[in-house]
């Protein structure tokens, strides 16, 4: 029996798919200057909730514990960025990976939550 040219089209565009499910989400352009901190900072306006994920049913089987944890990290900053801040404060952490070969039955994902905070850079420069 014969695959048909979409058929194989279809196949290349899902293995495609799957496999660019499984890279960690990487920081958008000028979200790199974002901070990551644990403690409230001082003297920071508030912007509001925001949250970070990587991973899911479908690609967590074949995204390394890394790339979960990475992704995670980038998502929550990208969202903190978008809304203007300079600064995230991670308020929880939820999941990790699982290796499927193993039996393991522990979530496939990754998320992160936070505040988005826009600081004065030089409350943000004193190592906090």
């Amino acid at each position: 029996m014969a695959i048909s040219a979409t058929m194989r089209r279809l196949v290349a565009l899902g293995a495609l798919v799957a496999s660019a499910g499984c890279m960690a989400k990487t920081l958008s352009s000028g979200a790199e200057t974002v901070r990551m901190v644990h403690a409230t900072p001082k003297g920071c306006e508030r912007l509001g909730d925001v949250s970070g994920h990587q991973g899911n049913v479908l690609t967590g089987d074949f995204t390394s514990q890394k790339d979960l944890e990475d992704g995670a990290r980038s998502d929550l900053i990208n969202h903190a960025y978008k809304l203007g801040g300079n600064a995230v404060q991670i308020v929880g952490r939820e999941g990790n990976g699982a290796d499927a070969w193993a039996g393991e039955a522990a979530p496939r994902a990754v998320t992160y939550s936070g505040v988005a905070w826009r600081c004065p850079e030089a409350s943000l420069s004193r190592g906090r």
